[in-house]
């Protein structure tokens, strides 16, 4: 039983091995003489040459290598395959071993001249020198897949730098052939733009990316357009440039809390403009030069630094103020803010009484004692007849003129008290509040306003 088992499967394999046909050297040698000897890579190998050639797409993104912003350029590594319909090559596996496909270097057949069409560099074919491996398929398919270093030219917008993203668009195109000779498509198996390789950056994240064929009839070329979106990392400019730009901007205020005695406010508020002004200057290299648009953070640092330097004027003229002599006649802005504003506070000066029925101050004197006597003909002046008022006495109307110029010659009074009172140095001490308010304001507002269009 065992014998004839084992007689069975040996006949079996014998028979599977005749119908084997081994692939030799010999028969490759001799499958490429065949392809190679009547073929011409001078012509685009359209089988129908009244339609053109449709060449299937796929983009492998292999690494952003560099981006830079002043220069609007784009360098990435990357590589394209390339699939089409070649109608001069074709072979019956049978004959050649039963082999199906073959490796040949992309000099012995035709390749499309793709392009990259927003190229810094000089236009070439999208390989260069170096010549890429193309694999023919028994039915005529070839598969070409070049790459290499890519240089493309990249509009740039750094006004929310270094919050920024850019979008790039690298246009590839067959140059040399138009839509009459060749067709770009993406190809229909899987994504026409291949991660596979992709190494991340470091600098740069790639947010999006998409791949799409159009025929563009401006250049009679059918492009293929590869588009990049890129966000940069923020954290290291931020920690550099965004966080002592605010630091700077709020601390520079607090100038003002520095008694004027000290000495030191003029001196501080200057050491903080220098300090500031050669931040800026160190930091200018890391913020991408460009006029259209403007960098925001640059726009903020520069009204930070005119704000400083406000700063130091304001300072040298409340030091100049608060060695005046108090002899010296204020006019009504310098009473204003050394009374008036809200934060003063006017121990000095005595409280007025109040009308209850004015709320107007009133002397602190007591009043007339009222007269008995009428006169006829006085009272009929003061009589009210409309509106069936009551009657007025002519002592009540004294009494209420009285008040009347008593309450003007005691607010006079007061306000020329107020006056004599008031000192250069409640003028200093008004002008630090309010130009402390007003800086603060305006830094926090400039913060504010910018951080509002980096979230925009």
């Amino acid at each position: 039983m065992d014998f004839f088992t084992e007689l069975l499967v040996l006949i079996v394999l014998l028979c599977i091995t005749g119908l084997i046909h081994g692939q030799n050297l010999s028969d490759v040698y001799q499958l490429r003489n065949d392809i190679l000897s009547s073929y011409d890579k001078d012509v685009v190998p359209a089988t129908d040459q009244s339609q053109p050639l449709t060449i299937e797409t796929r983009f492998y993104l292999v690494n952003i290598a560099l981006f830079e912003e002043i220069s609007e350029t784009i360098s990435i590594i990357a590589a394209i395959e390339l699939k089409w319909k070649d109608g001069g090559i074709s072979w019956q596996p049978v004959n050649y071993g039963n082999k199906r496909r073959l490796k040949l270097k992309q000099g012995n057949i035709w390749t499309p001249p793709i392009m990259l069409l927003n190229s810094i560099d000089e236009l070439r074919p999208f390989e260069g020198d170096y010549e890429f491996m193309a694999t023919l398929q028994w039915n005529g398919t070839v598969a070409w897949g070049p790459g290499g270093v890519l240089n493309a030219k990249c509009t740039v917008d750094i006004s929310k730098f270094p919050f920024d993203t850019q979008t790039c668009v690298l246009r590839f195109g067959t140059w040399g052939l138009g839509t009459e000779d060749v067709i770009l498509v993406t190809s229909p198996y899987g994504e026409p733009l291949d991660l596979s390789f992709y190494t991340p950056n470091a600098n740069w994240k790639l947010e999006s990316y998409r791949a799409n064929t159009v025929a563009d009839f401006n250049i009679g070329y059918n492009v293929l357009l590869v588009e990049l979106t890129i966000k940069r990392e923020p954290l290291y400019f931020t920690l550099l440039v965004v966080c002592p730009t605010l630091l700077f901007g709020l601390l520079n205020p607090l100038v003002y809390l520095l008694p004027v005695e000290s000495g030191e406010r003029i001196g501080l508020s200057i050491t903080i403009l220098l300090s500031y002004a050669i931040f800026l200057t160190l930091v200018s290299a890391e913020i991408p030069a460009s006029s259209n648009p403007m960098c925001v953070l640059l726009i903020m640092m520069v009204v930070i630094i005119i704000v400083s330097g406000l700063i130091v004027t304001s300072v040298i003229v409340i030091s100049a103020l608060h060695h005046r002599d108090n002899s010296r006649e204020m006019n009504a802005v310098w009473i204003f803010i050394g009374t008036r504003l809200l934060w003063i506070h006017k121990s000095k000066i005595k409280p007025l009484q109040t009308d209850k029925n004015t709320s107007r101050a009133l002397p602190n004197i007591q009043p007339k004692p009222k007269s008995n006597i009428t006169p006829p003909d006085i009272r009929p002046l003061y009589e009210e007849k409309e509106n069936n008022r009551p009657k007025e006495s002519w002592t009540d109307m004294a009494d209420r003129l009285f008040t009347k110029e008593t309450t003007e010659m005691k607010t006079k009074s007061a306000e020329k008290q107020l006056r004599d009172t008031v000192s250069w140095q409640d003028v200093v001490e008004g002008m630090d509040v309010l130009c402390m308010i007003v800086s603060y304001v305006t830094m926090i507002l400039v913060i504010f306003i910018f951080f509002v269009i980096i979230a925009s």
